[in-house]
């Protein structure tokens, strides 16, 4: 099972994702430098490498990124559940177009929980990202399986990624058993289908990324905290822990 990035839904791309959720860290400076030293390697990786950065660096970070041919896609960490309009703060999905947007996180645990962000906001969401083209990577904790399915058209639920989260690991320094993780992989899958893409995250590191990656249920990883730093990060995207 793979990931395609270029058209919605369809699932073939051959690499598997990393994926850096910068969150609302870092000033222009600090990502024009991180994308400095993180770019050149990039292409070396044998993973499909996305940033996830504040809004206001997506413009400069593509602009380089076009320019020095690097391989990183770009993606935000959020959209408005309303399409463009008078809706004072919100950036909508027309707003992004012409800076290189391919992947939208939405429904992220942190916006759920400080946002109260409800099942059918991010179903919205979804329906707005797939319109525009962008690829929806949908975050759900255990208890968001069924009722966040619930919400989404039969169309759009065929179109999106899935990225499980295990919020009680996030920002700990540790992950959860492979053995847990499989068995919510499985639970999506029974709700979803067989052919969703399924991602994890939560305090993803250098240490624990291949036990993740390297198995056959699941297509990428994302990784936060581990992702701020550019050594650090460069060393998720290596092939091997030698």
């Amino acid at each position: 099972m793979h990931i395609n990035a270029q058209k919605v839904g369809s699932k073939l791309e051959s690499k598997k994702l990393v994926l850096a959720n910068w969150k609302s860290h870092k000033t222009l400076d600090e990502a024009m430098h991180w994308l400095a030293k993180v770019g050149p390697k990039a292409g070396a990786s044998p993973y499909s490498v996305v940033l996830c950065p504040p809004f206001p660096f997506l413009a400069p970070l593509y602009t380089e990124i076009q320019a020095k041919k690097y391989a990183i896609k770009l993606g935000v960490q959020d959209l408005s559940p309303f399409p463009a309009g008078s809706y004072t703060g919100a950036v909508s999905e027309r707003t992004l177009e012409g800076l290189g947007v391919v992947y939208a996180l939405l429904g992220h645990s942190e916006r759920r929980r400080y946002f109260h962000e409800t099942y059918q906001e991010v179903a919205n969401k979804v329906d707005l990202a797939i319109e525009a083209k962008i690829q929806p990577i949908v975050c759900l904790r255990k208890e968001d399986i069924s009722p966040q399915y619930s919400a989404l058209s039969d169309d759009s639920a065929k179109k999106v990624i899935v990225l499980y989260e295990t919020i009680g690991h996030i920002g700990t320094g540790e992950v959860e058993s492979i053995e847990s993780v499989l068995n919510s992989v499985q639970k999506i899958r029974s709700i979803f289908g067989y052919a969703v893409p399924i991602i994890y995250g939560g305090s993803v590191s250098d240490e624990t990324r291949l036990l993740f990656l390297e198995h056959k249920e699941l297509q990428g990883i994302v990784a936060a905290t581990n992702s701020l730093d550019a050594d650090e990060f460069m060393k998720m995207i290596r092939q091997t822990n030698g």
